[in-house]
């Protein structure tokens, strides 16, 4: 997972070994066992994003079988279809973590990565919270 705020800096890495090791390699490195955890919240954010690559090319394509079956109309919409089509969500996956020494990070990760956090978490019987 990349760290991208907190105690630690904006800049590093945050990995957890098998047996419950939570490494920090950030503007400052730490270790720390899942049972240090004092509190940690997830969350799931959304944005929309623009697929131009694809809009090009659906323009392209859309465009250009609209137009060879129904003329102008079909090649306008095709390209509509196209360019609306090639919006797309992109979801983010954060954990905000606080360390019983006060020290807390911002993760970036998968959600395989953040349910593994929490699993950690969760199993060293400390507070942890999923949103």
């Amino acid at each position: 997972m990349r760290i991208v705020g907190g105690s630690f800096g904006t800049k590093g890495k945050f990995s957890m070994s098998p047996d419950g090791t939570l490494t920090v390699d950030g503007a400052s490195h730490a270790q720390y066992k899942a049972s240090q955890i004092r509190h940690l919240d997830t969350r799931q954010e959304k944005t929309k994003k623009f697929g131009f690559f694809s809009a090009l090319i659906g323009v392209l394509l859309l465009g250009g079988i609209g137009f060879a079956f129904f003329g102008l109309v079909g090649a306008i919409a095709g390209i509509l279809l196209a360019i609306v089509g090639s919006y797309y969500v992109k979801k983010t996956h954060y954990a905000e973590v606080e360390f019983d020494d006060g020290n807390r990070l911002l993760l970036e990760g998968s959600a395989r990565g953040i349910n593994l956090l929490v699993k950690h978490a969760s199993g060293s019987s400390r507070k942890a919270s999923a949103a």
